[in-house]
């Protein structure tokens, strides 16, 4: 099941990667809003399949369900290539052009570079189905380093953007950062989780664990009760009713977390209903950013 594209996004941005883009970039020109808002999405999604991979593959290793997450770590894998093209070439469909800010241009050459020492890591679910200890051990290295350059990526895209994204409303702001932030926390624990489960780095990735669930524990507490100035209290009864249904999930997963972090091991069992869990809480603050979406556009 395909569960990287749980919900349409602005302009249907993911939809026409899946789908595949068609036709010549359009000239390099001034970005609309809209526009901008686009090229800053597709560049923070790449953190978290940057972790979305590792996370899968460790799944894969430990023999749960191989067939099905080996075949979503491909599809991230190609998602990640796919989403390069469309910000340096830009995309008819979405009306954006060609990249011409060299230090994007830069930080996309770089960030393609790391994806192409992933895709290498990866392979080997194509070829035998599986990974061994070594080959996740890379691929979990990798994942770091891929995660560092889509965040340098992500951030020289929001600096050539500056100045159209700089319009934003305070909750356009929030939709726009919490969005990308808690999407790829939630498949950071998953990541992190898994791998210390596996016996990958175990000590470096329970103290990342712990981490990783404090800033999305806090996040989502702010987000249900507000933040003066940062983080506006849930506009309607329909958007704080989804918050707290992700926090529901959210909270015994947590728990689990937190006894992983203390030393516990788990089973198989136990593993992949946790990783279940987090692609739940994920799927709902995706929902939840929808139904922001649409209150924002309601009030224009």
């Amino acid at each position: 099941m395909n569960r990287i594209f749980q919900r349409p996004i602005i302009l249907a941005l993911f939809a026409m990667i899946v789908a595949g883009a068609s036709g010549a970039a359009l000239p390099a020109k001034a970005e609309t809003l809209a526009q901008a808002l686009e090229k800053y999405n597709i560049s923070t999604r790449q953190r978290m399949l940057s972790q979305r991979m590792a996370g899968l593959s460790c799944l894969v290793h430990l023999d749960i369900e191989a067939e099905i997450h080996a075949s979503e770590a491909l599809e991230a894998r190609d998602v990640f290539s796919k989403s390069l093209d469309i910000l340096r070439d830009g995309d008819p469909d979405l009306g954006t052009s060609r990249e011409n800010a060299p230090r994007v241009l830069v930080a996309i050459d770089h960030a393609r570079d790391q994806h192409i020492i992933m895709a290498s890591h990866l392979a080997a679910l194509e070829e035998v189905g599986t990974v061994d200890t070594t080959q996740l051990s890379a691929i979990a290295l990798t994942s770091n380093e891929l995660f560092e350059v889509s965040n340098t990526l992500a951030s020289q895209v929001q600096l050539a953007q500056s100045q159209n994204l700089q319009s934003l409303t305070l909750l356009q702001t929030m939709i726009l950062n919490f969005s990308g932030r808690q999407r790829m926390l939630s498949e950071k624990a998953f990541k992190e989780f898994c791998l210390a489960q596996a016996g990958v780095d175990v000590e470096a990735n329970l103290v990342d664990l712990a981490k990783t669930s404090v800033i999305f524990d806090n996040t989502m507490n702010a987000l249900i009760n507000g933040m003066p100035g940062l983080i506006i209290e849930p506009p309607t009864q329909e958007i704080k009713a989804k918050l707290i249904e992700a926090r529901n999930v959210w909270l015994p997963v947590k728990d689990v977390l937190e006894r992983a972090v203390a030393g516990e091991v788990f089973n198989t069992h136990d593993i992949h209903v946790a990783t279940e869990d987090l692609e739940t809480v994920r799927i709902l603050m995706d929902e939840a950013v929808e139904l922001y979406e649409e209150y924002n556009n309601s009030q224009s």
